[in-house]
Order: C-alpha cells, then sequence, then structure tokens
C-alpha cells in the first residue's frame, strides 16, 4: 500500500510529463493541419483538447496573439460542451486579453458572443447582455455579418424573455431569411438556422400561437432526423410537446416530451435548463391529464433543480402555483406557506432579470444600433450632398466652359467677316 501510495504521484507525474511532449510534437505541425484535426476529433474532448493545446503552445511559441487568441477559443469551446461553464469562461477571459488591443474580423467579438451565451445558460442575464453589446460593437466595426446575425438571434432570445414578443419574432424572421440566403455555409450556419427556427417556434408557443409553432417546429425535426445524433434533437422535440399542450392534445404532448426525456438521458453534460423544463413540462402535463401524483413528482423535482441551481425564468411561476395548490388540496398550510414563500422568491428572481435585461437591451443594443444608424444615414446624406454639389460644379464648369466657346466663336465669326469685307 506504501509503495503504491507513493508510486501514484510519480506516475501522474509522468503522465504529465507524456502529454507536455505530445502537446509539443503536435504543436511542430502548421495551424491549418491542428484546426483541422480538432474538427475531426469531435466529440472526443480529450482529443480536441490536446489539438487545442498543441495549437495555444505553437502560437505562444511564435508570439502571435491573434493566434493565440484562436488556441484559447478552440480550448474554451471543449470546456464549454462539457459544461465547465467557468473554467470556458476563463480561457474566454484571455481570448479577449489577447485579441482587444488589436481586434480582427473574428475576436473578440466571437469571445463575447460565447461567453453571452455561457451566461445565458446559467441565468447571468444581465452579464449575458453586457456581453452581447460589446459583440455587436466588435462585430460591426469590423463588419463581420455573420456575428451580427448571431448577436441578433441571441437578442431576440433576451426580448423572448422579457415579453417584447413581436420584436423577438421580427429579429429571427431576419436571422432565418439571412441563413437561407445561401450566402454562407459550414456546420455554424446549419447550427444557427436550426436554432433560430427552434427559437421562432418556442417563441410562437410563448405568444400562446402553438399552430404556428408547430410549423416551425416540424420542419426543424424534419431537418433534425436527416442528420443522425444531431444533439438538438431533443430540444426540438420537448418544444413541439409543449405545442401540443397548448392546443389541448396532452397525449401527443405527453409522447414527446417522454421521448425528449429518453434522448436526453443518453447524452452527458446536460444544461440545467433541459431537465428543467423536461420536468416542468411533464408536470404541467400530467395535471392536465389528472395523474397528481406523478404532476407533483415532476413539479418537485422542477422546484429542487430550480433552487440548488439558481435558475429561475419568466414563466416558473405557473409550476409553482400548481404546487401551492396542490398543497391547498392536502389541507398542509406549512408546505402551502413553504410554497408561496419559494414563488414569491422565484417571481421577485424572474421580474428582477426581466426589468434589467429590458433595461439593458435597450441600453447596449437598441440604442447603440439607432444611433449607428443615424450615422450611417447622416453619412449617406453627406455623401448625397457631395455628390449633388460636385454635380452642381461640374455643370457651372461645362456651362462656362460652353460660354468661353461660345464667346471665342463669335469672335472668330466676326473676325473672319472683317476681313472678308
Amino acid at each position: 500500500m506504501l509503495l503504491a501510495f507513493l508510486t501514484i504521484p510519480l506516475m501522474f507525474i509522468q503522465a504529465q510529463e507524456n502529454n507536455r511532449e505530445n502537446i509539443n510534437f503536435l504543436s511542430q505541425d502548421s495551424y491549418e493541419s491542428l484546426t483541422e484535426a480538432y474538427k475531426e476529433a469531435a466529440p472526443n474532448f480529450s482529443l480536441m483538447l490536446s489539438f487545442g493545446d498543441a495549437y495555444l503552445a505553437r502560437a505562444k511559441r511564435a508570439k502571435d496573439s491573434l493566434e493565440m487568441a484562436e488556441g484559447y477559443y478552440k480550448i474554451a469551446k471543449v470546456h464549454s460542451a462539457k459544461i465547465k461553464y467557468d473554467l470556458a469562461k476563463t480561457y474566454l477571459d484571455s481570448v479577449i486579453l489577447f485579441s482587444q488591443k488589436k481586434p480582427s474580423k473574428t475576436y473578440p467579438a466571437q469571445a463575447y458572443i460565447t461567453r453571452a451565451n455561457i451566461n445565458g445558460a446559467q441565468t447571468n442575464f444581465s452579464k449575458a447582455m453586457d456581453d452581447l453589446g460589446k459583440a455587436n460593437t466588435y462585430a460591426s466595426a469590423n463588419g463581420n455579418i455573420e456575428q451580427q446575425y448571431e448577436v441578433k438571434y441571441y437578442i431576440s432570445i433576451l426580448k423572448t424573455g422579457i415579453g417584447k414578443r413581436d420584436e423577438a419574432i421580427s429579429l429571427l424572421k431576419e436571422v432565418i431569411a439571412f441563413y437561407n440566403q445561401g450566402n454562407t455555409e459550414g456546420e455554424k450556419v446549419e447550427k444557427y438556422r436550426y436554432y433560430a427556427l427552434f427559437a421562432l417556434g418556442a417563441e410562437y408557443n410563448a405568444a400562446r400561437k402553438p399552430d404556428s409553432a408547430l410549423i416551425n417546429l416540424k420542419k426543424v425535426i424534419q431537418l433534425c432526423l436527416q442528420k443522425k445524433d444531431n444533439p438538438r434533437y431533443e430540444r426540438f422535440l420537448r418544444a413541439a410537446g409543449y405545442s401540443y399542450y397548448l392546443l389541448g392534445d396532452y397525449p401527443r404532448a405527453l409522447d414527446s416530451t417522454l421521448k425528449s426525456q429518453k434522448v436526453a438521458r443518453t447524452r452527458e453534460n446536460l444544461a440545467v435548463s433541459t431537465p428543467m423544463s423536461i420536468h416542468t413540462s411533464l408536470g404541467l402535463i400530467y395535471d392536465k391529464l389528472k395523474d397528481k401524483e406523478q404532476a407533483h413528482f415532476h413539479l418537485k423535482k422542477m422546484d429542487s433543480i430550480a433552487f440548488a441551481e439558481n435558475y429561475f425564468y419568466v414563466g416558473i411561476q405557473e409550476p409553482y402555483k400548481l404546487l401551492v395548490q396542490y398543497s391547498k388540496e392536502e389541507g398542509n398550510t406549512e408546505k402551502q406557506l413553504y410554497f408561496i414563500d419559494k414563488l414569491l422568491y422565484a417571481d421577485s428572481v424572474a421580474n428582477y432579470n426581466q426589468h434589467y435585461v429590458s433595461q439593458k437591451v435597450n441600453e447596449a443594443y437598441d440604442i447603440p444600433n439607432l444611433i449607428r444608424e443615424k450615422e450611417e444615414i447622416i453619412t449617406s446624406l453627406a455623401n448625397k450632398n457631395q455628390r449633388r454639389n460636385s454635380l452642381l460644379i461640374g455643370f457651372l464648369g461645362l456651362t462656362i466652359g460652353l460660354l468661353v466657346l461660345l464667346i471665342w466663336y463669335y469672335r472668330k465669326q466676326k473676325l473672319y467677316k472683317l476681313r472678308f469685307q
């Protein structure tokens, strides 16, 4: 036992040394080769991290700040996929640090977008909005249209959360139209096309228009089924289940939601929102199916996740009202008071987030965009005036030239006439 105790640290040190040697060896490769290897390694996170580390090591050797930002970003994306959000944000901070002084078309805007996504997943909506505002500023300044539409997508999600549904739907339609134009290709574009269709369906659900929601969700589910093992399939099924719930088709709602839960159980590294949403939906559906025992079970699961993860969203009041009602029906006043307190707390947090995000959307996105639009109009008018002035000057010059030519011609003719006489 003593020998094993002494050997384990040595083995660990040896493994670290071997890993460093592997990374140093891999870092001799080109950036293009390492990027290709990083992509092909997915979803093997260990391999992806090795190639990301090798990319970063090569960039550090070359003292290339933008390539270092790319290396840090590759590593951050892996940790984000593994739901190691705090670690991912640490690497994203490094991306921002190394690219802020000399921004490129990609960074630091992409790092702000990814960090906003993570903050949103952690319900840090105020920080998410701050990041999106900065991302929008950099993306606009560097003329990165794709990033501007990524920001639009995430802003639409935040607008959904604060009840600005018409604005959210309008933004999502813009995003879908952009990705359907076929001007851009690749996995990222496909992902955002799926997400925008899904978000539009979810938005119609929030607006209590389940028929319109299902039109979009069926499209995206069909696209999803064409690709096996699509990680987004579970979310789309869940949203379709909620559409059926709103239509009053509770058996189909239950079927879709249980399928969604089955798919979710096969996946690792689930975001908090997934089990939270599944248990909430199942609780609401079972309540409508008069299965109070199952409804109570799933709603209590939702409650435990909400407070364990500090995850509260606009709309969380509905399941808590059911828990209060169940306690009242049982005649358990202590439990009733307990869930009333929880409802009030959840409601206050959700409303605070809603108010703060609404203010931030206005300050960090809507107003800067209006100012930018105003500046573009002023510049356009100035250019138009400049063109008009140039044309006027040109016309005046031409007129003067013609007058000079006419005077010269008249005098010449007069001279010829005198000579003839």
